[in-house]
Parts: C-alpha cells; sequence; structure tokens
C-alpha cells in the first residue's frame, strides 16, 4: 500500500479533515481524515495492536501507513468503474454490556488462511 497526503483540508460533518490518497492493489482509495473525531485516541491504539499483533496485514502491505493521520470521515473507493462513498454519520460513546464479548459455547479458533503471493 502506498499512502499520499494531498495537503487539501476541508470540514465534513463538523470534522476538520484531511485529505490522503492510498493505493492498494491498484485501486485508489479517498480517505478524508481528521483526529477531532470523539474516541479518536482509543481507535489508534486499537488501530496500532491490531497492526501489531496481525501479520498477515502487514504481508497484504498494510503496515499502518495511515497510523496517526486520524479517523476516517469520509472515504471514496472505486473499482470496476464504481465508486462507494461511506461518510460518517454520528459517532458516540457508550457502555457495552460485558455479555456482548462472551464467546459462544462451542466456538474454535482457527487460523486465518490468506493466499498471499509475493
Amino acid at each position: 500500500a502506498k499512502v499520499s497526503a494531498t495537503g487539501e483540508r476541508k470540514t465534513i460533518k463538523g470534522f476538520k479533515c484531511e485529505k490522503y490518497i492510498m493505493t492498494f492493489m491498484g485501486v485508489d482509495n479517498v480517505q478524508w481524515l481528521s483526529k477531532d473525531v470523539t474516541g479518536y485516541d482509543e481507535y489508534e491504539k486499537i488501530a496500532k495492536k491490531i497492526m501489531k499483533d496481525s501479520p498477515q496485514f502487514r504481508k497484504m502491505g498494510l503496515s499502518g501507513k495511515l497510523a496517526g493521520k486520524g479517523f476516517p470521515v469520509k472515504t471514496e473507493t472505486g473499482v470496476m468503474g464504481m465508486t462507494t462513498t461511506t461518510t460518517l454519520q454520528k459517532i458516540e460513546k457508550t457502555s457495552l454490556s460485558r455479555d456482548l464479548f462472551k464467546v459462544p459455547a462451542g466456538y474454535v479458533q482457527k487460523p486465518l488462511n490468506i493466499p498471499i503471493r509475493r
């Protein structure tokens, strides 16, 4: 993956954002990122842990090059002549039930097998 800062800035949904282009597998993805989003610090901690604990991401070239740049407020991805745009509508901090994180009875963890060619 290649990440390029464009230097372009604008406010989206009330958040000051900066535009980045991430090219992955020949596809350009526009990322409008903001550090002003509620919970951004927690998001960064989780993202860093995922990247550190998931060598498969590094094998795919996703080395966390957007780390520390902001939370994705708006993304635009073009594939096969179609563009998909995702925009943050609402974000809030709330408490979650501990039961939400219980592993279901009978669950068996299996390795993630992603065929990656270099």
